[in-house]
């Protein structure tokens, strides 16, 4: 969690203590009243914070960032014997018009699909060879009319540079991604001396 989430919880939770309070001290309830809803606050405030500190490390199933580092990937497989539906998870670098990575990596997940399977096996496979791979996702505005046949015809191409991938994303939108090599940063030129 960032340091703005927490202090983000830490306000909510002083919020609704000082109005609790307020509102006890001002009402008519009987002081048993007035100290169990106090416990039952306080017990909530613990719980909360332990159940949102268990979400930590899930990955999110929203929307990928426009341009980013894959940082590294796993494909799971549907199994038939669970009926799991299979899933493809990325480890990603946001990166800004410059090329250098934005705040802290992030997990995602992408609804499993054969095509884009491939295509994170051989992105796996080049980051395992020492070589960066960058990506792009965009939601393109043509798309939207876009029925599925012809949107699959958008995305096949045949090599693993240049190649485009629909993904599904929340909310029933899609989402092309586009795997290639990591550019080299952009700097500012150096100014002589």
């Amino acid at each position: 969690m960032t340091t703005g989430t927490i202090a983000g919880l830490i306000a909510a939770y002083i919020v609704i203590a000082v109005l609790l309070l307020s509102l006890n001290l001002t009402s008519r309830w009987r002081w048993g009243i007035k100290a169990a809803a106090i416990v039952v606050t306080a017990v909530f405030f613990i719980e909360a914070y332990v159940f949102t500190y268990r979400l930590l490390g899930w990955p999110t199933n929203t929307e990928l960032p426009g341009h980013f580092q894959v940082l590294w990937a796993k494909v799971e497989e549907p199994n038939k014997f669970t009926g799991g539906e299979g899933a493809i998870f990325l480890w990603l670098d946001e990166l800004d018009e410059y090329n250098i990575p934005l705040g802290v990596p992030r997990a995602h997940e992408l609804p499993y699909t054969d095509r884009l399977a491939e295509a994170v096996l051989e992105v796996t496979e080049k980051i395992q060879e020492g070589l960066e791979v960058s990506g792009t996702a965009e939601i393109l505005e043509e798309q939207k009319s876009v029925n599925n046949e012809e949107l699959e015809e958008l995305t096949q191409k045949d090599d693993l540079s240049g190649s485009r991938y629909d993904v599904d994303v929340f909310p029933d939108d899609h989402q092309v991604l586009e795997f290639g090599d990591m550019p080299a940063p952009v700097l500012p030129d150096k100014d002589v001396i």
